[in-house]
């Protein structure tokens, strides 16, 4: 773990363990720290650049490495960390150096979130017998697709699943990172061909 992330995941990842009461007796915590997809990163460049629409564009494809991952791991409790995916808006066709959440408004965010999906990548709320489709739990955004990959794979199990932000925002505030429930309500876009 490198970086900002492997910092925060370092330092605070215990204490949120202690928050829902998870402890282990031998104080050993092998922990597992994987991204949904390999191809998710940013490429070394701003990841409003490329991390969400590379993640968006490869999802479909690469979803089954991901579950594959998932059914050969027992865990005591999974951690949706992955990020919401701010992105650089699009304007005639040309990206601009806005950002997606720039006015800190969820619901901001999800129209734009919404509108790329659409404009760049032909998905719609409209139901059609494709099987090219994306399927959010609990939130609309990257990380409620990787929490329905979660749902999938550990809720027959009873595995316990929680929610937080992504660990390179752990620092950024002034409160302590927290982890917290999941979300079950679903929301499905369809390919439209």
């Amino acid at each position: 773990m490198n970086g900002v992330t492997g910092n925060n995941i370092r330092q605070y990842l215990i204490g949120l363990l202690l928050g829902i009461k998870l402890t282990l007796e031998d104080g050993y915590y092998p922990i597992i720290v994987i991204n949904a997809l390999q191809e998710q990163c940013s490429l070394g460049q701003d990841t409003a650049l490329y991390r969400t629409r590379n993640f968006i564009k490869y999802w479909p494809s690469r979803i089954e490495y991901l579950q594959k991952r998932l059914q050969e791991l027992d865990p005591i409790i999974a951690i949706n960390a992955c990020t919401a995916g701010d992105f650089y808006l699009m304007r005639e066709g040309k990206m601009t150096q806005t950002k997606a959440f720039s006015s800190g408004r969820r619901q901001d965010f999800e129209q734009a979130f919404s509108l790329l999906l659409f404009e760049e990548f032909g998905y719609s709320d409209a139901v059609n017998s494709s099987d090219d489709k994306l399927v959010f739990m609990g939130s609309f955004d990257l990380a409620g697709l990787v929490m329905k990959e979660l749902y999938d794979a550990y809720n027959p199990r009873h595995i316990l699943l929680k929610k937080s932000t992504h660990p390179s925002a752990w620092a950024r505030s002034n409160q302590l990172p927290q982890l917290r429930e999941c979300g079950t309500r679903l929301r499905t876009l369809f390919k439209i061909n």
